[in-house]
């Protein structure tokens, strides 16, 4: 069900029209502008295998596709290749990680269409979740919800094998409309359940730790969209360390993903922060020596 969320908005600079034009002006005026705009139509799958010891033997295997930032009215036409590499992949769930559009006000149905194309695309046998990011309104969440993407607004979802569960838990934007509430949103859940939560953004990782989730999946970062060669991002966006805005990370027994996400914001480049689409598989157990945390495979 879909929760009455709270009408609170901060002021972001980077949702200022005038931070992406002085960008890309910039970027333009330094020549480094072309290469950076073909970076950032790079989208590939990248494929990691993630263990716990504590994931019921059931799930051993469970694929979950995550997407984040699609931004996808921006001034990159991503939408035939992310359909292109979806059909790929066999899944088990599918979730969004929000920022479905660019801008953060204004018509949104071009959005919802482009969407729906996307969707069309996705094959996951317990269904395709999302949350609400930065850029989405609250209006567009019910537009969502009719395509096929189950909405998570501050709520969770149980999902079995047999006898056993594990739960999708998603939390409301926590960076802008500051609606995240993870008290309400792990209402149903058993203290003793594998906790799989997605957020958009990083930046309540530590309160989700505290509460005894075991795998924390967000965006919003963009892995900076613009890093330095040893992928350090120069600019994080969020309230929360640069440790916690690229991939993976820990916050003492919690795992957390962020991903680079699918498109940009502001200025459409991406330099040493690669698109993807990622795929992780659940496994139970410990990795061992040629099943490392970070096992990489790009579909070209």
């Amino acid at each position: 069900m879909t929760k009455k969320l709270k009408h609170h908005i901060v002021i972001h600079l980077e949702n200022l029209d005038i931070i992406g034009k002085l960008g890309a002006l910039f970027v333009r005026v330094s020549g480094i502008y072309k290469k950076g705009f073909e970076n950032a139509q790079q989208l590939n799958i990248v494929e990691h295998q993630v263990f716990f010891r504590n994931l019921p033997a059931a799930f051993d295997g469970y694929r979950i596709i995550a997407m984040g930032d699609l931004h996808i009215d921006g001034k990159l036409d991503l939408v035939g290749r992310i359909r292109q590499l979806l059909q790929r992949v066999d899944a088990d769930a599918c979730v969004f990680l929000g920022d479905y559009r660019a801008k953060v006000i204004g018509p949104y149905k071009h959005v919802i269409d482009k969407m729906a194309e996307i969707v069309s695309a996705v094959n996951a046998r317990d269904g395709i979740f999302g949350v609400r990011g930065n850029h989405d309104s609250e209006a567009m969440v019910p537009e969502l919800n009719r395509i096929g993407i189950r909405m998570l607004v501050n709520e969770s979802v149980k999902i079995t094998r047999g006898e056993q569960a594990v739960y999708l838990i998603g939390v409301d934007d926590p960076h802008l409309y500051e609606n995240d509430d993870i008290e309400q949103a792990l209402e149903d859940v058993p203290d003793d359940a594998f906790k799989i939560m997605l957020v958009h953004s990083p930046e309540i990782h530590w309160r989700a730790a505290r509460k005894g989730v075991d795998f924390y999946i967000c965006g919003h970062t963009h892995g900076g969209q613009i890093a330095l060669k040893k992928s350090v991002p120069i600019i994080v966006n969020a309230r929360n360390s640069r440790r916690q805005a690229y991939r993976f990370w820990r916050d003492n027994g919690m795992l957390g993903y962020t991903t680079l996400g699918v498109g940009t914001s502001s200025v459409p480049v991406r330099f040493n922060c690669p698109p993807e689409i990622v795929v992780f598989t659940l496994r139970h157990g410990e990795p061992t020596k040629d099943n490392s945390l970070s096992d990489v495979l790009h579909f070209d």
